[in-house]
């Protein structure tokens, strides 16, 4: 009588330093086939003729323009006594992230930590200026106070938070370029706005364009 072997009919597994090293792993998954091989040889090449441009260029060039004019890369020729306003309205989006994050995602998780920590991330640029590193410290803790306050915000009323972002998105505008009509903000016109406010803008002007509001 046949006896059964106990190994008929089941794969065989590669020696454990195939299956739990990096030398496992690349012979798997880039060069398990002839095709396989080929693939990740011409990829290699082609990331090769790609990055070698780039790197000589990132550590040719000269950096130093960047810090000496980060405020006005970032804020442009915005009036420098409007720039409240400009922190301002990144309060009002830090805080509006946080209370979003806690509202929405009750499960901690890793990502959680990486969006919370972005304005002090922010701060540890070594050649931002003393005031915008505070001011970007203050967003942080505007930030965890937010999510703080999201991680106990009723479920059923979640959908304020989407209400909450269109005000903002409405009121952004509004916020950086003034309001003649209202009196309450003086003028910026756009033409003044940087790199720093208009990505701010853009939703916000798409969103009001229906809205028979003008402002200049």
């Amino acid at each position: 009588m046949a006896t059964a072997n106990p190994t008929q009919g089941r794969s065989i597994l590669a020696p454990p330093t195939e299956r739990y090293s990096l030398l496992g792993w690349l012979r798997k998954n880039l060069f398990g086939s002839l095709l396989d091989a080929i693939l990740t040889l011409l990829s290699l090449g082609l990331l090769y003729l790609v990055l070698r441009p780039l790197l000589g260029w990132i550590f040719s060039a000269d950096w130093s323009v960047i810090p000496a004019n980060f405020a006005l890369i970032l804020r442009g020729p915005y009036p420098p006594e409007a720039v409240g306003r400009l922190w301002l309205a990144l309060y009002l989006l830090f805080g509006l992230v946080g209370l979003s994050w806690g509202a929405w995602f009750k499960r901690f998780e890793p990502v959680t930590i990486l969006v919370l920590v972005i304005p002090a991330l922010l701060a540890l640029i070594p050649f931002i200026e003393f005031f915008n590193r505070l001011n970007l410290l203050v967003g942080e803790a505007v930030m965890l106070v937010a999510y703080g306050v999201g991680r106990f915000w009723p479920r059923a009323r979640n959908g304020w938070i989407g209400y909450l972002w269109i005000l903002y998105l409405l009121a952004t505008p509004v916020l950086f370029g003034g309001s003649a009509p209202l009196g309450l903000l003086p003028l910026a016109p756009t033409n003044l706005w940087g790199v720093y406010s208009l990505p701010w803008c853009w939703p916000s002007l798409a969103l009001r364009s229906p809205f028979p509001l003008v402002y200049s």
